[in-house]
């Protein structure tokens, strides 16, 4: 088994707490939400072995979709992973192009969201769980990814 956080570090209080706030949710195919925490984080690891930035991956949809508050944040983590997180964290009535904005001037949450991106590009992850065929949504939904990714990747 692929060891997901070494013990006692800012990555596995990330993740306890992550797996803890997400737990009962599952993702837009219907899959246990845990499994796309894992696969940021996975995916995050394959770029980076930084502690704090494996923390901000394990967090980074706590604020948006759960009862923790960046206030319950600041009392286990540092404010960097807090800035990071909140920059990951989209306004429900925010414009998607400023949200982006914010996560790239944000070095460690633009990491993140590209990680993010590309689990919820995996299409044969997607096409798993449904009983129809994919659709148009799911199609835009994808291109929506797609751009951000390449918009996220440019210097």
């Amino acid at each position: 088994m692929v060891l997901l956080a070494k013990a006692n570090t800012r990555a596995s209080r990330a993740l306890k707490l992550a797996l803890d706030a997400h737990e009962g949710q599952v993702d837009k195919a219907g899959i246990d939400y845990a499994e796309h925490i894992v696969m940021v984080g996975k995916f995050t690891k394959l770029v980076t072995e930084k502690d704090e930035i494996l923390a901000v991956a394990y967090l980074h949809d706590v604020l948006e979709d759960t009862q923790v508050t960046e206030e319950n944040l600041k009392e286990i983590f540092s404010d960097e992973i807090v800035k990071a997180v909140k920059a990951l964290t989209k306004e429900k009535y925010e414009p998607y192009q400023f949200y982006l904005e914010r996560v790239k001037a944000n070095k460690w949450a633009r990491m993140v969201k590209l990680a993010d991106l590309k689990h919820n590009s995996d299409m044969d992850r997607i096409k798993k769980k449904l009983t129809k065929p994919l659709g148009l949504r799911d199609f835009k939904r994808m291109k929506k990814y797609q751009d951000a990714i390449r918009y996220l990747e440019e210097e």
